[in-house]
């Protein structure tokens, strides 16, 4: 399994999400999801740097403060959530 980052950029009582119709044969697609990929080689003891290079590369923004929510172990698969 590959390392993740996920986040979601909050503005008073609004989330910004992504809305995926991009790539083909994509498991999100249609989906409105939070900002984050997958880690490079030279980021994966750091989270934080994965996340903020993941949000400046798809939303252009560069966060002013950023709160780290903690670690996610997920199961895929484990209840057939797509």
């Amino acid at each position: 399994m590959k390392n993740t980052t996920l986040c979601y950029i909050f503005r008073e009582d609004e989330v910004l999400l992504l809305h995926r119709v991009k790539k083909k044969n994509d498991l999100n697609e249609g989906m409105w999801i939070g900002i984050g990929g997958h880690f490079e080689e030279n980021e994966l003891s750091s989270p934080v740097s994965c996340v903020l290079r993941e949000l400046k590369e798809e939303t252009g923004a560069v966060p002013e403060e950023f709160i780290s929510l903690g670690t996610v172990l997920p199961s895929p698969g484990c209840y057939g959530e797509r």
